[in-house]
């Protein structure tokens, strides 16, 4: 039976996904751009339980005054969720997509690796901007859901309010200001 680093190591390389791995060896680190931005996820391997969880960081800070909010639309968003779900720390605001399997005694093939990891990947970039249209706009989860269910392209407002974000943070930096940034493993970018 394979290694289950060996199966998901050469499964990021035939993607093409450039990914580190850490000090342990027991995590992938991977960058991945959408189409709604960049986002870094780590891909936690038990070779002896013979487990994988993906998580996939959301690149946006939420502000302490909306994270009722945003916690209420991951809380809506997760209710129809077949596969993996949103994780919030209340403390901080860090929200994560987090998937993950046992695999026990089967042998994993690549199917079944696609639809763990970048299915993960992908669903991040699908709500990212309404989480940005809820934690920067003044947009209620309710519409959000709205908006997500009223796809393609995920609604003008989602948009723009992940705009907004982008240009706040670039008016920080330009002023010589920082925004809190949360503690998120750095990785590189995809292909």
């Amino acid at each position: 039976m394979k290694q289950l680093s060996k199966l998901i190591k050469d499964f990021l390389d035939d993607m093409g996904l450039r990914h580190e791995r850490s000090d342990d060896q027991k995590d992938f680190k991977i960058g991945f751009t959408g189409d709604n931005g960049h986002f870094s996820a780590m891909i936690t391997v038990d070779n002896v339980g013979r487990r994988i969880v993906v998580d996939t960081m959301c690149p946006i800070n939420v502000p302490k005054t909306r994270l009722l909010a945003v916690t209420e639309l991951t809380a809506r968003i997760n209710f129809g969720l077949a596969l993996g779900n949103l994780d919030i720390d209340l403390g901080d605001g860090l929200i994560l997509f987090r998937t993950g399997i046992k695999v026990g005694r089967i042998n994993l093939d690549h199917e079944t690796l696609f639809a763990l990891i970048c299915g993960n990947l992908w669903m991040m970039d699908r709500y990212a901007p309404a989480i940005a249209s809820v934690a920067y706009g003044d947009i209620t989860p309710q519409k959000a859901m709205a908006m997500l269910e009223d796809e393609p392209g995920q609604a003008k407002e989602a948009q723009e309010a992940l705009s907004k974000q982008r240009r706040s943070r670039k008016q920080q930096s330009a002023d010589g200001r920082t925004a809190p940034k949360k503690s998120r493993p750095t990785s590189p970018q995809s292909h």
